[in-house]
């Protein structure tokens, strides 16, 4: 069938299916498909999430998702002081990861109170089953492709689970909308904790391919244009740094800085020259990692004005981890461990075993998208995330938006 005209498109996301990966043997359907379809490598960002950028078409100095920012100190005056904050950090976090699993407005409930309250989050991220509802809200105020389109021409889906892999061939794609995201969020997750060895990455990758296939024939058969795209690997953890350990034996007083330590990136702001200056020069020297000033991440597109979400970034090299970090608690383990078989090692092990966002010219954070239709092409082998929404939207034939700065791909 000819595809033309008013395009529908379908969108397989896979976080996490590494390029390294892909082979003959483990996903025949994908190799075979990456030399007979138009394909290009994605250059990422250093950050654990590249969704907002995804489906925005914006970078994160632009829609503003880009984990935490240090509220103005007028903002954090008028919050005032609680005498539970000063509760001991095991009592105070337990109580927020126990609220947070009937309340979750308490995001990353592991941060004690007295330092979380001197953020304002801007993160997504799911669990579970999602959709377009769930992503407008976690996006709040910033523009995207789902806000552009409206609910009645763009669909967007989440699922964690493996045993969706099943499932989702007969309830995706199915024309309703003009342009339907679907994200399969197992492969990643998975990658984190439990596909420890190739034996068990392979019967992922085959399960995932075999998805990918069902999912290709059934667009060709509906006249819908399909890509599947993976925006990260993820690189194996052989080592731990405790960053934690390092700064506080500085014995610089907590007033004078304050810190986010994700699993793989380190964040402080400083209140004080002589912090700052310690600080500083304890990263600029430490191994295993990159020490960058706010202003440095423009290099990756990440261009914010000033040092409210971050004056110093420490990124580790690939295969180190940060622990512990900001999203450790032994309840959380606990609770993962038991409830998902997806996560079942973090009851005896609470560390990755994989991990990505590290610096984008490693090998780990190269993404990739295949155009599963022949009459559409990438036009070079390299595109950018911001880059992804535009290039639909020229396949759909419609103008894209002002707000979007990246520019289309596609012939």
């Amino acid at each position: 069938m000819a595809i033309a005209g008013s395009q529908k498109i379908f969108i397989l996301y896979i976080p996490g299916m590494d390029l390294r990966y892909l082979s003959p043997r483990d996903t025949p359907f994908l190799s075979q498909a990456f030399q007979q379809h138009s394909w290009a490598t994605i250059e990422t960002q250093p950050s654990p999430e590249q969704l907002s950028t995804v489906i925005t078409g914006m970078n994160p100095h632009d829609h503003g998702v880009f984990q935490m920012k240090l509220l103005e100190p007028s903002e954090l005056a008028r919050k005032g002081s609680r005498l539970w904050e000063k509760a001991p950090y095991f009592l105070t976090t337990t109580y927020q990861c126990v609220r947070h699993q009937f309340c979750r407005d308490c995001d990353v409930p592991t941060i004690p109170p007295a330092r979380r309250k001197s953020f304002e989050m801007h993160r997504l991220k799911f669990h579970g089953r999602r959709t377009t509802a769930d992503l407008l809200q976690q996006l709040g105020d910033a523009d995207s492709i789902a806000s552009y389109l409206g609910p009645g021409r763009f669909e967007y889906s989440f699922t964690d689970r493996l045993a969706d892999f099943d499932t989702v061939p007969d309830r995706a794609a199915t024309g309703d909308r003009q342009l339907e995201f679907l994200q399969l969020h197992a492969l990643d997750m998975m990658g984190h904790w439990v596909l420890k060895t190739p034996e068990k990455r392979a019967a992922v990758y085959r399960r995932a391919d075999k998805v990918i296939e069902i999912m290709s024939e059934k667009c060709r058969q509906r006249g819908i244009a399909m890509f599947a795209v993976s925006d990260h690997g993820q690189e194996p953890v052989t080592a731990t740094i405790d960053v934690r350990r390092q700064v506080r034996e500085l014995d610089i007083d907590p007033a004078e800085f304050g810190y986010y330590l994700q699993p793989i990136t380190a964040r402080f702001w400083f209140h004080t020259e002589s912090a700052r200056q310690r600080i500083t020069t304890l990263f600029d020297g430490m191994p295993n990692g990159t020490a960058l000033r706010f202003w440095e991440l423009e290099k990756f597109d990440i261009k914010f004005p000033t040092a409210s979400y971050g004056e110093l970034f420490f990124i580790a090299d690939p295969g180190f981890l940060f622990f512990p970090h900001d999203f450790h608690h032994p309840l959380v383990n606990l609770v993962f461990g038991l409830k998902d078989s997806q996560q079942r090692s973090r009851l005896l092990n609470p560390r990755h075993t994989a991990y990505h966002g590290y610096l984008p010219h490693h090998d780990s954070e190269k993404g990739w998208i295949v155009s599963l239709t022949e009459d559409y092409a990438l036009r070079s082998g390299e595109m950018k995330l911001v880059d992804l929404m535009p290039s639909m939207l020229h396949v759909m034939g419609e103008k894209q938006p002002g707000f979007m700065s990246g520019q289309n791909q596609i012939s």
